[in-house]
């Protein structure tokens, strides 16, 4: 061996698996992965959105239906047009739904609720 070749062989040899990139099919696969994952947080964020869209729609049927059956409301409420008479009325309305005695348990129950939802949310987040 002349000193050209002892010299291609040291720097052949002196290359490692680690400085070569990574071969083709490596490469395809990280794509192919990121794109799965790309379409997946694509198809979450449609369901949270239908999922959303459908929860609003339903609490405001709900909310229309509270005010047909319970209150008759009429759209007076949105102009200035006899407030008082619609606050007089909706006062004694409203005090005669949520300030009954038979309500107030369910209130308890419900503040209840929420503080132990609330708890249990943040004694979640110190877990991690």
């Amino acid at each position: 061996m002349d000193d050209q070749d002892v010299f291609l062989k040291d720097i052949v040899s002196g290359l490692n698996d680690e400085s070569v990139p990574y071969s083709f099919g490596y490469k395809i696969a990280a794509k192919i992965i990121k794109e799965r994952e790309r379409r997946e947080r694509r198809a979450e964020m449609i369901q949270i959105s239908v999922i959303l869209t459908l929860a609003a729609l339903l609490i405001t049927l709900s909310l229309y239906y509270i005010n047909s059956s319970l209150f008759n409301l009429s759209q007076e409420w949105l102009t200035l047009e006899g407030v008082n008479s619609i606050i007089t009325h909706g006062s004694d309305k409203f005090k005669m739904i949520f300030f009954n005695k038979e309500n107030i348990i369910w209130y308890i129950i419900s503040v209840n609720s929420i503080a132990l939802l609330t708890i249990e949310r943040l004694l979640k987040k110190r877990e991690y």
